[in-house]
């Protein structure tokens, strides 16, 4: 067993490489997303309930309410800060590298455990984004957290450590609900095909799905409340669908002001309206077109894996920069793909992670696709291409095993 001697130098390493970047990166503001994210914060602690200054009379069905609420106790406690958010998001994504050394180390050694570790706290995107007013890092912070439990889980066949990963991850789609069905996905399939373990398999899939949905629940109740269904994620899907079946040739997708979106939007009055619009003209995509669809998802399949998260940004700053950011990340991507080779995937956790990589994949080829999508998974890049690095190196050089 590896020891855990590491952990504080990762975290705290992290914690400074993403303060620095605070005193150079150019103050971002509230922009784009993050304007409706801070609207609602602000809203409900001034007594507004957990609606939208574009329909203050009405309950917000566009925003999923883990991110505001995170904000909201942010000002709550110490004021409309922005800096205070971010110090927040310092420490919470610190937090996430030394869940990957963790869940690294319990599966691959400490050798892979520091390599992985090192990789996440000092990849630009989630030093970026952990600056930014945006849910990516509590998104991956809490995923990173069900994904740790479910490892301890698979290690120990402890129960709690099922419904600790259960949890996590029904909060974590209470910021993005990318992962609601990811237990049926896994579980199900993987209790079919296990006989000798079926039982237990079965048992710890409920436990799961339950605390899972204990934490999603009061969510739900609310959406049933104020809407009359029993729902989870927030309107938009029609419009997904729409984004996901359409070629936009060279875009991965326009947002809703900007056209053809924007005209098309012109007389819905919510985003129920959008949806309406929108999900008729997906289903003649798919259906009129499948060929045509069938190619895009798979472009976009690739593309969620091979187009690294601010290329285009870095390109325009410099194309050199770029050229060596594409090399870095094909690099990563083929020891990734070596070592998830190498890897025992009769080993369930090893299993559950290379599982919920390929659910997210095909999650955004099917709807939307753009390239922070693969942050919450390029922890696990990161994984298996440290002990795919670390094992290329020991059958050329010798030297311990990566094991």
């Amino acid at each position: 067993m590896y020891k855990n001697n590491h952990i504080w130098v990762i975290f705290v390493a992290a914690f400074l490489v993403r303060a620095a970047a605070l005193l150079v990166l150019p103050e971002r503001g509230i922009a784009g997303d993050s304007k409706s994210y801070n609207d609602l914060a602000v809203r409900f602690i001034h007594g507004h309930g957990y609606t939208s200054s574009a329909a203050p009379e009405l309950p917000d069905t566009r925003r999923l309410p883990g991110y505001p609420f995170f904000l909201a106790l942010i000002y709550f406690i110490f004021g409309q800060s922005l800096l205070a958010v971010k110090i927040f998001q310092f420490l919470i994504d610190s937090a996430t590298c030394m869940l990957l050394y963790k869940a690294s180390g319990l599966l691959f050694g400490r050798g892979v455990a520091v390599l992985a570790a090192a990789l996440a706290v000092l990849y630009p995107p989630y030093i970026l984004f952990a600056n930014f007013i945006l849910s990516e890092t509590l998104y991956i912070f809490l995923a990173s957290l069900s994904v740790y439990f479910l490892v301890r889980a698979f290690k120990s066949g402890a129960e709690r450590d099922f419904a600790s990963s259960g949890l996590f991850m029904g909060l974590s789609n209470l910021v993005r609900s990318t992962l609601a069905l990811f237990p049926f996905a896994f579980f199900l399939p993987l209790i079919a095909f296990s006989k000798a373990l079926r039982k237990k398999l079965a048992v710890s899939f409920i436990i799961f799905t339950c605390f899972m949905a204990l934490a999603m629940s009061p969510w739900i109740i609310r959406n049933y409340l104020c809407f009359h269904k029993p729902t989870l994620s927030h309107s938009g899907l029609g419009w997904a669908l729409w984004v996901g079946s359409t070629d936009f040739k060279g875009q991965f997708y326009p947002h809703w002001d900007q056209e053809p979106v924007k005209s098309l939007i012109k007389d819905a009055k919510s985003v129920s309206d959008i949806d309406r619009i929108f999900l008729p003209k997906a289903i003649e995509n798919i259906t009129q077109r499948p060929f045509s669809y069938a190619m895009l998802v798979t472009r976009k399949f690739f593309q969620f894996w091979l187009v690294p998260y601010g290329l285009d940004l870095l390109a325009a700053k410099s194309a050199l920069l770029a050229m060596f950011y594409r090399l870095f990340h094909y690099a990563v991507f083929l020891l990734f793909v070596f070592g998830a080779y190498l890897a025992d995937k009769k080993e369930k956790a090893v299993s559950a992670i290379l599982a919920l990589m390929l659910y997210f994949s095909l999650f955004h080829a099917v709807l939307i696709m753009e390239p922070r999508y693969s942050l919450p998974v390029n922890l696990y890049v990161f994984m298996f291409a440290a002990f795919g690095f670390l094992s290329l190196r020991d059958k050329t050089f010798g030297g311990k095993p990566a094991l």
